[in-house]
């Protein structure tokens, strides 16, 4: 066998160079959202700006300040209006995903529960 050559080296040296850079890269940045917004940072949002006994009103207040459009929950036994909710893309470079956000009013059109978690598709 022959000794490999400087230039052998260096194009190994360069690949595992890109090799590592890639998964360093992945490492840092593969979970941050594509869009930017964190699970996390919109449930503190919604728990800090809209208490429980904030009105409907009030909730699509805060969907429209996060540039989100809520679609409305109906009880379809009395096809009453009890929420709003909606769901946000929230890929990453590692997982496809979803936040997924519902506000419940009760009978006296006040909020009673809010449900905020992330939902990720599984591969």
């Amino acid at each position: 066998m022959t000794e490999p050559t400087s230039r052998q080296h260096k194009a190994i040296t360069a690949v595992a160079l890109a090799v590592l850079g890639c998964c360093a890269g992945l490492i840092a940045f593969g979970d941050r959202p594509f869009n930017g917004v964190r699970v996390e940072q919109l449930k503190a949002d919604l728990n800090e700006r809209l208490p429980e006994g904030s009105s409907w009103a009030d909730g699509e207040a805060w969907f429209a300040r996060h540039s989100i459009r809520p679609g409305v929950v109906f009880k379809v036994s009395d096809n009453l209006k009890t929420g709003l909710a909606a769901t946000v893309p929230n890929s990453s470079l590692i997982n496809n995903a979803e936040i997924y956000i519902e506000l419940h009013f009760g009978a006296g059109g006040k909020l009673e529960k809010k449900t905020v978690y992330r939902f990720v598709y599984s591969l």
